[in-house]
């Protein structure tokens, strides 16, 4: 609603203050309205009640002016996004023991000497990107608060390994990005992300020389999902927060298209272990 102060010709001074401003009258919708004082009206000195359309506003017994509000003009309404990837709960049960559960199409592992990659006919390829290099990082069976967390490293399980690609750091770096190209891909793909917060291996403080700012494994991150021909957000950021993820935790998109996955950091960590893929 629009209102506009209307006010009235300067009336002869009562005292040595400056000048009121006096209406005789008010309208309302065109019609005679009551004048109001400011006490009746609820309001203090040179306060008026804006959704009271067409009273007048008195102090001291002068009317000092009016709003005059024109037609309330209608309020757009919006519908709710809608967005074209669906996103899956966090899996933290699976932990580290990926066969049976996700890469049944094929998978690629982030190691500090390189990639272990067994990608499926429709992914193009898997590229990283960030500041610089990411950062690689590998974990012994110690580094992690639940040695579970290591990824099998093939569907035997015969062993356990896990590395990271990203940063550990507060929210001031840029976060790790991944563009998925895909080729043809089946309509139910979906694309799973691993991650494991090791807080022994974030940016340490430089002062206390412990990781900061989550040395008791309480990292976040957000994902965020795009289109990677549009930028089109693909999926609400509301559902791909990643949040206690010590012993692992596997977020799943369901979407065919080619993706840039944009992972930032709330607290301490914007690393990736892996990224598997189901049809």
């Amino acid at each position: 609603r629009t209102c506009a102060l209307m006010k009235a010709p300067r009336p002869r001074r009562r005292d040595n203050s400056a000048p009121a401003q006096v209406l005789g009258s008010a309208t309302a919708g065109g019609a005679p309205a009551a004048l109001l004082d400011a006490a009746e009206a609820n309001a203090t000195a040179a306060v008026h009640p804006l959704e009271a359309p067409g009273l007048a506003f008195v102090v001291g017994g002068d009317v000092v002016g009016k709003y005059d509000c024109g037609t309330p003009q209608p309020i757009p309404s919006y519908g709710r996004p809608v967005y074209a990837a669906t996103v899956a709960p966090l899996d933290r049960a699976t932990k580290g023991r990926w066969p049976g559960a996700y890469g049944a199409d094929g998978r690629v592992f982030f190691f500090k000497n390189g990639d272990a990659a067994a990608l499926p006919p429709y992914v193009v390829n898997v590229t990283a990107y960030g500041n610089d290099a990411p950062a690689r990082t590998a974990y012994a069976a110690n580094d992690t608060l639940d040695a579970e967390a290591l990824l099998c490293v093939d569907a035997e399980c015969s062993s356990r390994a896990l590395g990271s690609l990203g940063e550990g750091c507060d929210d001031g770096c840029q976060g790790t990005v991944l563009d998925v190209a895909l080729s043809d891909a089946p309509a139910s793909l979906r694309v799973t992300l691993y991650f494991v917060d090791v807080p022994g291996s974030d940016d340490a403080n430089a002062v206390a020389g412990v990781p900061y700012p989550t040395p008791d494994g309480r990292a976040a991150s957000v994902l965020r999902a795009e289109d990677l021909a549009t930028g089109a957000l693909v999926a609400p950021e509301a559902a791909t927060h990643v949040t206690n993820f010590t012993a692992g935790a596997y977020l799943s998109l369901s979407y065919s298209s080619s993706l840039r996955l944009r992972l930032m950091p709330v607290f301490g960590s914007a690393r990736v272990s892996a990224v598997l893929f189901d049809s």
